[in-house]
């Protein structure tokens, strides 16, 4: 027999609904009606705080928040009546039920799910997406539009035409990853990607990305975004000694924190800090820098361990730097304690 959930008053309604073990079949009941829909969002305990759009074997939309969270697997997309499958994830992976929840919702788009499930769960923040697989670049961009999606990570580009056309997908992205762990892959469009580091992102992350043009320093340079991450940097002792001098001389300003990761390098203190204005530091002085590296977020303590930084000629910023296991950070700020 049905239960009469909605002849309760609305008070009761609520204390039912907060009873329901699963969350799936609370979505369950927010596809039954607008009002149904209305009393589902009602409940706070399911606000969630990032909303993340994966393009892999097929389109998935992953709602969470710290470790827990849902993903929303769409097959047959970008038409009416789209397959939807739900999992619980924890730490990132799925936990899968013994019999997973799917829908099949006739008059739904795909971005009628998007919109549904940030509405139902008062989604506070659009994270990401990820470009991992194929996709169509016009349906997408029409099932994405108005959405403010912050990040564009963008794994194993094939070609030219597949970067260009997952960077027009988003193209005010604040920050941008780029991945590259397939081998021989070659870009042939140089302009375009000197286009693209010059872009005013927040964040930029090269992850071993078209190596024969970022492995330049000259390339390098152009870089105009406030934070980089650089791994699998094929830079040498002369290119970092060559970078520190012509920061101090006003090379890429808007810089603010910056990441190395080197397979070998052993610094030499003396010859990088060779002909530029030192200041001395706190000993102790520590600054913690909080970026999201290949989309996990890392604290990076920054320690100088030499004590000393070094200044900029143009404007008095100072600059302190690490070395530990192979990697080097860069801080950047006026406020940094001096003594």
């Amino acid at each position: 027999m049905p239960f009469p959930l909605l002849s309760l008053p609305i008070d009761l309604q609520i204390l039912v609904l907060q009873t329901v073990d699963k969350t799936i079949d609370l979505i369950s009941l927010s596809l039954c009606s607008k009002r149904a829909k209305t009393i589902v969002k009602s409940l706070r305990h399911l606000k969630l705080d990032l909303c993340e759009i994966w393009i892999k074997d097929g389109f998935h939309i992953h709602l969470h928040t710290g470790l827990c969270g849902l993903r929303f697997e769409l097959t047959e997309v970008f038409t009416t009546g789209a397959l939807v499958r739900v999992n619980e994830t924890l730490g990132g992976l799925d936990v899968w039920d013994e019999f997973p929840k799917s829908w099949r919702v006739p008059d739904m788009t795909t971005r009628d799910w998007i919109d549904h499930l940030r509405e139902v769960f008062l989604v506070s923040e659009n994270s990401y997406i990820d470009f991992g697989g194929p996709f169509e670049r016009d349906t997408l961009r029409m099932v994405l539009r108005g959405l403010d999606m912050k990040l564009n990570h963008i794994r194993n580009p094939l070609s030219d035409d597949h970067l260009k056309s997952a960077l027009a997908v988003l193209p005010n992205a604040e920050e941008l990853d780029l991945v590259q762990y397939q081998e021989n892959i070659q870009f042939h469009d140089k302009k375009f990607i000197k286009k693209v580091s010059m872009q005013n992102y927040r964040r930029l992350d090269l992850i071993d990305f078209c190596p024969e043009h970022f492995g330049s320093l000259d390339n390098f340079l152009l870089i105009n975004a406030k934070t980089v991450a650089h791994s699998e940097s094929k830079f040498r002792k002369t290119d970092i000694d060559r970078f520190l001098k012509l920061w101090t001389r006003g090379a890429m300003r808007r810089l603010e924190y910056l990441f190395l990761d080197f397979s070998e390098l052993i610094p030499d203190w003396d010859g990088f800090l060779e002909g530029m204005e030192c200041v001395k530091i706190a000993e102790k002085e520590e600054r913690t820098k909080t970026f999201q590296h290949s989309l996990t977020y890392r604290h990076s303590i920054v320690r100088n361990t030499e004590g000393i930084a070094i200044r900029r000629r143009t404007d008095g910023v100072i600059a302190t730097f690490n070395y530990e296991n192979g990697r080097f950070d860069f801080l950047f700020g006026i406020n940094l304690f001096v003594v």
